[in-house]
C-alpha cells in the first residue's frame, strides 16, 4: 500500500494541486526506501502536480522509467498516466510531434480509465498541440471532446476554458456563429464562477 500522505494527494491532485505537490515534496526523501511500486508511481504524481502547477519539466529519463516499468507490469491505468506525463513533458520540450504521440499511447489505453477529467485533460493536450501544428479541424474534434470529458467530470472550475478552446478552435475555422456561441457559454460560466480573469480574456 502506498504512504497515507502519498493517497492524500493523489486525490487532492486536480482540486488543489498545490497542496498536493507540497505532501509529495515532503516524501521526498521517504519515497526512496520505498518499494519500486510506490517509487514509480511517485514520480507519476510528481510530475502531474508539478504540471499542474505549471513548472517546466527539464527531463524525460524518470518518466520513461516509468513507462517501461507499467509496461512490464500490465498496469494499464498507470501507463495511461505515465504516457500522459511523458506528453506534457515532451510539449514542454517544444517537441510537439513527440508529446502528440505519447498523448496518442495515452489515448490508446483509455478503456482502463474511469476518470473522466484525466481523459479530458488528454484530449484538451492533444487539441493545443494540434493548433500549434496548424491542424485546424482535429484540434477543434479534440477540444469537443474534452469539453464532453470535462463536463461528464462536472469539472465547473475547467469547463470555461474548455468552452474557450472551442471557440477559439471554430474562429480558426472561420465559423463565427460557433465562436459567439461557445463564447457567450464561457463567459456565462465565468460569470457564475466570479471568474473575471476568464471574462476578460473572452472576447465577444
Amino acid at each position: 500500500p502506498y504512504p497515507q500522505e502519498m493517497k492524500w494527494a493523489e486525490q487532492i491532485i486536480l482540486a488543489n494541486p498545490d497542496s498536493a505537490l507540497n505532501i509529495l515534496n515532503h516524501l521526498n526523501k521517504q519515497i526512496k526506501s520505498e518499494p519500486e511500486s510506490t517509487r514509480m508511481y511517485y514520480e507519476v504524481l510528481l510530475c502531474r502536480a508539478q504540471d499542474l502547477c505549471y513548472f517546466t519539466h527539464k527531463s524525460d529519463e524518470t518518466m520513461k522509467k516509468a513507462v517501461e516499468y507499467y509496461k512490464d507490469k500490465k498496469e494499464y491505468d498507470k501507463l495511461l498516466q505515465a504516457y500522459y506525463c511523458l506528453g506534457c513533458i515532451y510539449r514542454d520540450f517544444g517537441d510537439a510531434p513527440e508529446a502528440i504521440k505519447s498523448f496518442q499511447k495515452a489515448l490508446d489505453l483509455i478503456k482502463y480509465c474511469n476518470d473522466n477529467a484525466m481523459k479530458a485533460r488528454i484530449y484538451s493536450q492533444i487539441g493545443h498541440l494540434q493548433q500549434i501544428t496548424f491542424s485546424g479541424k482535429d484540434a477543434l474534434s479534440s477540444f469537443i471532446l474534452a469539453l464532453k470529458y470535462f463536463e461528464l467530470a462536472n469539472d465547473s472550475l475547467t469547463i470555461p476554458s474548455a468552452e474557450t478552446d472551442v471557440a477559439y478552435a471554430f474562429y480558426i475555422l472561420n465559423n463565427y456563429k460557433e465562436t459567439e456561441k461557445h463564447c457567450k457559454r464561457a463567459y456565462l460560466l465565468s460569470d457564475k464562477l466570479y471568474n473575471r480573469r476568464l471574462k476578460a480574456d473572452i472576447k465577444l
